[in-house]
């Protein structure tokens, strides 16, 4: 059990370097649940709790070209987009 008898999920307390191993992802639109989880994470250095910090898509230019070499799935993450509509917030693991 964690902080106040809430469950700890995910939290590697071997990191040696001091590095947060997860990070809590809250969703934009839920600022009192990120003041939450800032405070009740707020001394474990193995979590990192972060706004989503993700606007839109970033590639703005409508002009089409011969062969893009752009990954479109590089940096999509539709778990995560998921979790955040439906929860509120996502765990992310760094291993």
């Amino acid at each position: 059990m964690g902080r106040g008898g809430a469950r700890t999920i995910g939290l590697n307390a071997a990191d040696p370097e001091g590095v947060a191993t997860d990070f809590l992802i809250v969703a934009r639109n839920q600022p009192g649940l990120y003041a939450y989880l800032q405070q009740n994470f707020a001394g474990d250095a193995d979590v990192q709790v972060v706004m989503d910090r993700r606007v839109g898509e970033r590639r703005r230019s409508a002009v089409t070209v011969e062969h893009d070499r752009r990954q479109s799935c590089r940096r999509s993450r539709p778990v995560l987009s998921d979790k955040l509509e439906s929860i509120g917030f996502a765990i992310v693991r760094v291993e």
